[in-house]
């Protein structure tokens, strides 16, 4: 996505921009490779919200769709014709008989189902953590009454209870807003780019794993540091 967005910038011209490309290809071939489906999909629906937030904004002209679906193609041809490994692993994977739907309802629901059992206080930051059971030495969670969960959201309710829950999702829910109207009101096209691909980042994540993710909470926080950072690029740019 940062790569995307500053591809963007430079109106997704291949001249000047091979190393860019070239790191998109290996990028995505990872991506593949491991036989996940939410990036491709999560990517699949950036690369659309993008275009429409970027079409409003201004920001994306005939000339620059023509050039992106021609990074596009190439991209996709490259994948396919030097590592097919990677697209035959994701295919098995997105045969399988897993129900998509009802693990993403799950982010939803069980926090709720959690509420329910333990009320507006949580057991405590860190009582769901991954590595609890192996610091108390058991492989029984007593300290949480047995309540064990797996995606983030219910965790979260594990830990901080209804309101923590609530004050941890406003804050994701207001910053990937924030994100959005940067998008439109920063002044320089590479500035606005930017934003926007964050913004696009960070609702991502809003039921995402980050606090439970190490790697992704670097991510998460760089995100939102570089928001407020391209207020100050943008103007310095524009003046």
């Amino acid at each position: 996505m940062l790569l995307g967005s500053l591809l963007a910038g430079r109106e997704w011209r291949l001249r000047g921009n091979l190393v860019q490309y070239g790191t998109l290809i290996l990028i995505v071939a990872a991506m593949f490779s491991t036989g996940s489906r939410s990036p491709v999909y999560s990517l699949i629906a950036v690369v659309a919200v993008y275009a429409i937030f970027a079409a409003l904004s201004g920001d994306l002209s005939f000339s620059a769709a023509l050039q992106a679906a021609a990074g596009a193609g190439l991209l996709a041809i490259a994948v396919w014709y030097f590592l097919p490994e990677p697209l035959d692993a994701f295919y098995n994977r997105a045969m399988g008989d897993e129900d998509e739907w009802e693990r993403v309802m799950s982010q939803l629901i069980e926090p709720m189902d959690i509420f329910f059992s333990i009320g507006i206080f949580g057991y405590g930051i860190g009582a769901a953590h991954q590595s609890a059971a192996f610091l108390a030495g058991t492989d029984i969670s007593w300290w949480t009454d047995g309540i064990v969960a797996e995606a983030e959201s219910s965790k979260i309710m594990i830990e901080l209870g209804g309101i923590g829950f609530a004050l941890t999702y406003a804050f994701r829910i207001a910053i990937t807003v924030a994100a959005f109207r940067a998008a439109f009101v920063l002044k320089t096209r590479a500035a606005r780019s930017l934003a926007l691909m964050i913004a696009m980042f960070l609702g991502l994540q809003i039921f995402g794993a980050v606090i439970f993710n190490p790697t992704m909470n670097v991510l998460y926080w760089f995100s939102v540091g570089m928001l407020f950072a391209l207020y100050r690029f943008d103007e310095r740019e524009g003046a």
